[in-house]
């Protein structure tokens, strides 16, 4: 693996976790229903994007979006 910069990462190692983008729905106003209908329609309607993926403990990045 990569050589680790932080000194958690030296400490502890690494722990690589992806991280995403994730972008709400723009407008649901007109919704109605249950909280957890309207809930389940947000994280349904929420776009998930894929950025990289990289060490909590020392920033290390591994993979990038291609």
């Amino acid at each position: 693996m990569n050589e680790c910069k932080g000194i958690f990462g030296r400490l502890f190692g690494h722990n690589y976790r992806p991280v995403f983008n994730r972008t709400p729905p723009a407008n649901i106003d007109g919704v109605s229903g249950s909280r957890y209908a309207v809930l389940d329609l947000v994280k349904f309607l929420t776009r998930v994007e894929y950025v990289h993926t990289c060490c909590t403990r020392c920033g290390n990045v591994i993979a990038k979006k291609p």
